[in-house]
């Protein structure tokens, strides 16, 4: 897939499901905009770029929930540093920039459920209607957002508030039409899109359809769950123990009720995107 994202944005064409629009075309921007370095060079910096930008936008959210700063800088520093997240913001993938819209939707929904103007609620909304033309994982932060927003439902569920997110919602799904446009031009095409009907299968997984969600509850128990376990040891180990305390210090012991809010809205995430993982 490296291979790949590192020369889509000048050969152009259509990726594998579900096609992340958002991504070709802003590979295809950066390849153009950036005058130096190779191809591949080039999209490898813009993982990198985009993912100091998300280490960046995540200390803000951890110090709007209250964290003192060398708490909110350590475990900043932490997240920057950790493998995973290290190997896919060296390289060229699509990964970093996922990472920001979550990051950032969540900048500003804390920013506007902590008392802040309709404004950052809006600019929220937006981000998150736009990031489902990228990665459509996305999708897992909508209880969590459905939490916030239902939370200060007396500021947030405005005729103009539901008006805007409508047609947000609109916007951010015609992105896809935009995989027509890339079948129709380029030289590599891992799809063949020529109906709405076939971006529509696309977008919705494609060829991997038959891959997710078919283990039986046995063998989510004993294969699949200690599975990710192992994984968690191997990324945190000794720090699973604080982040554990993290997570009821934030949901169960928050300062006020708009923070607890946001890291409800944070454990949901994490919940969501570890079931959606194992299957």
């Amino acid at each position: 897939d490296t291979a790949k994202w590192q020369f889509i944005g000048v050969v152009g064409g259509v990726p594998h499901a579900t096609g992340y629009p958002l991504y070709v075309a802003l590979d295809q921007v950066w390849v153009r905009v950036i005058p130096f370095g190779t191809i591949a060079w080039r999209v490898n910096l813009l993982s990198a770029v985009l993912g100091a930008a998300t280490v960046a936008v995540l200390y803000v959210v951890l110090r709007q929930l209250g964290l003192r700063r060398e708490v909110a800088l350590a475990t900043t520093l932490l997240f920057a540093f950790s493998q995973t997240f290290w190997t896919q913001a060296v390289v060229a993938e699509v990964y970093t920039l996922h990472l920001l819209f979550l990051v950032t939707v969540t900048a500003c929904l804390a920013r506007w459920r902590l008392g802040g103007a309709n404004a950052w609620l809006l600019a929220g909304l937006g981000l998150y209607a736009v990031s489902f033309g990228h990665h459509l994982t996305t999708r897992l932060a909508l209880p969590g957002i459905a939490w916030l927003v239902w939370t200060d439902r007396q500021r947030a569920l405005t005729a103009r508030n539901v008006a805007f997110v409508l047609v947000a919602a609109r916007v951010g799904a015609s992105q896809y039409l935009y995989l027509l446009r890339l079948s129709d031009i380029g030289a590599y095409h891992e799809g063949n899109l020529d109906t709405f009907g076939d971006v529509l299968g696309y977008v919705t997984g494609g060829e991997f359809k038959d891959s997710m969600f078919i283990f039986s509850w046995y063998g989510l128990l004993v294969g699949r769950v200690p599975m990710l376990f192992r994984f968690l040891r191997h990324e945190y180990f000794l720090l699973l123990a604080p982040m554990a305390l993290g997570v009821w210090q934030g949901v169960w012991r928050a300062s006020s009720p708009a923070r607890r809010d946001v890291a409800v809205h944070l454990f949901l995430l994490g919940l969501l995107s570890a079931f959606y993982v194992i299957n």
